[in-house]
């Protein structure tokens, strides 16, 4: 908290305990608590994440001699950690725009995408199909001329290290296309760097990446209770954060029917 935080917080005490009453009190400080509590959220970065492991797995000397572990080899295990997470929990969410043109149908995806979730063509969304599905439509669909607007799209791996997308029917004009993915997880480069993208949401989540680095290398070191224990931390974690992330508590589909 900084300088100005704190005198804020101590005038606001002093305010509530001199001019409230006791219902009003308890109100506000429940609400200061809550607020405190969200905004000191603490982000570890990657020099911090290598200094737990270093704790978990009984390799914290300061000297570099007389570590079993280089900071280098940790620091590539905790790049590990955080494309496993990313991978299982899909919790690092993006969008782009693309121009697609009159007379082209596929354009190569941008390399930071693991999945897509979400299309938009002019704002409105479109279907995903496959080759299969327009195989069953026409034979010749993939030659067949710029039509009108696409009302779907199709993902595919090409010969190259990027997805594709493709656009059918093929566009008869220029449109603005919103891509909304999952994203692949940068590695970090820097001790500064904080994990997941610095998403304050993930916050909570980054002792994950120490405990399975944790696990990793004890397995390494052939201490399979420590090298279990730590995995299974993580795994459980894993669950809670996958539930906590998804969680909508302010939606409610809706449920629609008929009578019989």
């Amino acid at each position: 908290m900084n300088f100005v935080a704190l005198v804020v917080l101590i005038l606001s005490l002093l305010w509530i305990v001199l001019f409230l009453d006791k219902r009003s009190r308890f109100i506000l400080l429940c609400f200061l608590s809550l607020n405190f509590l969200f905004n000191s959220l603490y982000a570890l970065n990657r020099g911090e994440i290598r200094s737990i492991v270093r704790d978990l797995v009984k390799d914290a000397s300061s000297d570099p001699a007389k570590q079993h572990w280089s900071d280098s080899e940790i620091n590539q295990y905790i790049n590990l950690a955080q494309q496993e997470i990313v991978s299982l929990t899909w919790c690092q969410q993006n969008y782009y725009d693309l121009t697609i043109s009159s007379h082209y149908r596929v354009y190569t995806i941008t390399d930071t995408v693991f999945t897509i979730t979400r299309v938009t063509v002019g704002s409105k969304a479109i279907l995903e199909t496959s080759f299969a599905e327009l195989d069953r439509e026409s034979s010749y669909w993939d030659v067949s001329p710029s039509s009108s607007t696409p009302t779907k799209y199709y993902i595919y791996q090409s010969s190259g290290t990027n997805l594709k997308i493709g656009f059918y029917p093929p566009p008869e004009k220029n449109y603005n296309v919103r891509i909304y993915y999952i994203e692949n997880a940068t590695d970090m480069d820097d001790d500064s760097d904080i994990p997941f993208r610095g998403i304050k949401k993930l916050y909570p989540y980054h002792y994950l990446i120490c405990l399975w680095t944790a696990s990793q290398l004890s397995a390494m070191d052939e201490n399979k209770v420590m090298a279990s224990f730590y995995y299974k931390l993580y795994l459980d974690r894993i669950v809670d954060m996958q539930k906590t992330i998804n969680y909508k508590p302010n939606y409610f589909p809706t449920i629609s029917g008929e009578r019989e």
